[in-house]
């Protein structure tokens, strides 16, 4: 079971609510509603709140990880290095955000 989380003109993002795969058989024979509207019950929280799916870990606290380069650097190739990273999995518990690589 998937939920849409973004959703833009040209493409969107759905997001896996369940760990295995739903209702088996025909899709006219709805043996999946049942467990797509509990799946969807059970994180409506965070689906149904307008930054989908975000939440906050620690209340009232924002975490942020600064980086200083020093003078001279090439900022593109740093982004660019930083960005295939992100791709390919590099980064250890780092998810970027749909649409914003940047943004974890």
């Amino acid at each position: 079971m998937y939920a849409q989380i973004r959703f833009y003109a040209e493409d969107a993002c759905f997001l896996r609510i369940t760990n295995e795969p739903i209702g088996a058989g025909p899709v006219k024979a709805l043996h999946w509603l049942e467990p797509a509207l509990a799946a969807h019950a059970a994180s409506a929280l965070r689906l149904n709140n307008h930054k989908r799916y975000f939440h906050t870990h620690f209340a009232g606290t924002e975490l942020e990880f600064k980086y200083n380069l020093t003078p001279g650097t090439d900022i593109w190739a740093t982004a660019m290095e930083l960005l295939k990273a992100l791709r390919h999995g590099a980064l250890d518990g780092c998810r970027p955000e749909y649409r914003d690589e940047l943004q974890t």
